[in-house]
């Protein structure tokens, strides 16, 4: 609990299994048993006369029972901890001994690990404190049921909907969540990940795990280790994906995972199901089996888990397979645009830009054309002719008094913002310092989150882009082309995190795994004059249909792809 053991090592373990530690993932020490051996089977003696006594009670008597239960497991946990206070003490006595017989003269290492033990004694202290003040503050299943574990090493099944808690809201927690679940740790990665670790430590071996969770760590970064964790130490059993249904009022985006607790066999086959409408739930076991498919186990790997019928998914790794990463093509150039903080005090439109200059010209230096998530569109960019006063990080307000005027009248609110501390009230929140020089080179634009691939160019307007905007500092037309393909439609939803409506998120994470195949010198001059024509059509008009066609044709034949994988590709897109 909160990183402290509050279990005797193995107190229930049955004869001849390993010693367990109290916190699943941390090994206890081999020899040491921390009850003592006649401790520990007195308790489990005990225990388990009260728990006969207590199911075959008269009803009248099971309060009486229940509390001597609960008593007895207080009684385990206040002795164990109380060892583990007293071998502290002992550590500190000992480190203490050694500094006052050289003044501690080069001891600062054992000074931090004395602060650390003291800290660590007052947790367990606390924690002591509860639970001698009345009920286990915990629940504790090698305790409350060590009968099963004694018996039969975990339970037979572990069903649950594990809370949905973003990572910022347990950042306290990530150094014991590291150390109690290091299989499956990322510090990036939900609450609800160490869910899944946990409860295949508390099945016995062949034991089934069945819950229904995010599905964000099929795709996301910090599902990399649970994916292979699964894939490697379970025998899958169901994947359901609901994607964005709504399942739940909340917006979960749920899934549900069945897996067994044991080694995948040779040739396993896990069943699989992408679920697009709502009337599937109605009726969702057999429909599982009426339209679900087989994967072979060895398609789960760490890499993004796609849950797509054999067909698709060979043609997903073909074009996966068929050209470089983008991000390796642009060197990892992926920029997020720009936060203010505050965009009222900082966005301006076109007439106060103008007022600024009037009372100041120099206004004009830090005064910068500004783009806007919804002003990305595919193949164009439509300027709100709206402008960002970029007053950067250790910009000298004083030489532009204009604006110093201007944005005095939100200081109360500037100084309000989160990050205030880090930076002068009038400078930008995150102005992406060594960066935003790429913002006035031509450069692919694109939203963060799009229904469809939504690249725009910006040849030479300068724009600067607001956090909702990412950009590629490149010029390249090709690539551009291959980002606004038919293939890209198809194969980034199946790579990238899905959100409610089928948008998709365009993270750099995601994005950077787009390939970008290989072309002759004719056909990359080809596709970028298709690429040309379009952004001046604007991506509007008559003539767009034909020209997307041709690229699109283009594109599959760089790709290899067969008149059968066409026509994957362009029925996904109907």
């Amino acid at each position: 609990v909160e990183g402290e053991p509050i279990l005797p090592p193995a107190p229930f373990a049955g004869e001849g299994e390993p010693v367990q530690s109290g916190l699943p993932g941390l090994p206890a020490p081999a020899a040491q048993l921390s009850l003592g051996i006649g401790a520990a089977e007195k308790a489990q003696s005990e225990l388990l006369r009260l728990k006969e006594a207590f199911f075959s009670a008269e009803p009248e008597q099971r309060s009486r029972l229940r509390a001597q239960i609960q008593a007895k497991e207080r009684e385990i946990v206040l002795r164990h901890l109380g060892e583990r206070i007293e071998d502290l003490q002992t550590r500190v006595s000992r480190i203490a001994r050694k500094g006052a017989q050289v003044n501690w003269r080069g001891m600062q290492r054992e000074k931090r690990q004395i602060e650390r033990l003291a800290a660590q004694m007052a947790r367990l202290e606390d924690l002591r404190a509860q639970v001698q003040s009345g009920e286990l503050p915990y629940f504790l299943p090698r305790l409350h049921f060590f009968e099963v574990f004694r018996e039969k090493g975990g339970f037979d099944i572990v069903i649950a909907n594990p809370p949905y808690v973003r990572m910022e809201l347990i950042k306290e927690q990530k150094a014991e969540l590291k150390a109690a679940y290091p299989d499956v740790f990322d510090g990036r990665a939900d609450l609800y990940v160490y869910f899944y670790a946990r409860g295949l430590d508390l099945l016995h071996d062949g034991g089934m795990l069945a819950f229904i969770s995010s599905n964000k760590f099929m795709r996301a970064r910090y599902g990399r280790k649970l994916r292979d964790f699964l894939s490697q130490k379970s025998t899958l059993q169901v994947l359901i994906d609901f994607g964005d249904l709504p399942v739940f009022e909340a917006t979960a985006y749920p899934c549900i995972v069945i897996v067994r607790n044991a080694l995948p066999k040779e040739g396993h086959q896990p069943l699989v199901l992408d679920v697009n409408e709502m009337e599937v739930l109605e009726q969702l076991e057999s429909k599982v089996l009426d339209l679900g498919w087989r994967l072979p186990q060895p398609a789960f790997t760490a890499r993004e888990w796609t849950l797509q019928p054999p067909d698709v998914l060979a043609l997903l790794n073909k074009l996966r397979a068929a050209g470089r990463p983008l991000a390796d093509v642009v060197d990892g150039k992926f920029y997020r645009g720009v936060v203010t903080g505050l965009n009222e005090a900082f966005v301006i439109d076109a007439a106060t830009r103008q007022r600024l200059i009037d009372e100041d010209p120099r206004s004009a230096e830090i005064i910068k054309p500004w783009l806007r998530g919804r002003d990305v569109k595919r193949w164009r960019v439509d300027w709100a002719n709206l402008y960002i006063i970029f007053t950067y990080h250790g910009v000298d307000i004083s030489q532009y008094p204009a604006i110093e005027a201007h944005l005095k009248s939100y200081r109360e609110r500037l100084e309000q913002r989160a990050t205030s501390a880090n930076h002068a009230w009038y400078e930008l929140q995150q102005p992406q310092m060594g960066i935003y020089p790429e913002f006035e080179k031509p450069k692919i634009v694109y939203p963060e989150f799009a229904p469809q691939p939504t690249f725009g160019y910006d040849l030479g307007d300068k724009y600067f882009i607001s956090n909702k905007l990412y950009v590629i500092p490149t010029d390249d037309l090709f690539i551009l082309g291959i980002l606004n393909s038919g293939v890209m439609a198809f194969l980034l939803p199946h790579i990238c995190s899905l959100i409610r409506g089928d948008y998709i998120e365009f993270r750099a994470t995601y994005l950077g795994q787009a390939p970008i195949p290989a072309a002759s010198s004719s056909e990359r001059t080809a596709i970028e004059g298709l690429v040309q024509q379009l952004l001046n059509l604007r991506g509007e008009g008559p003539q767009v249909t034909a020209l997307e066609q041709e690229l699109n044709a283009r594109v599959y034949r760089l790709f290899g792809l067969t008149k059968e994988e066409v026509r994957v590709v362009e029925g996904f897109l109907e």
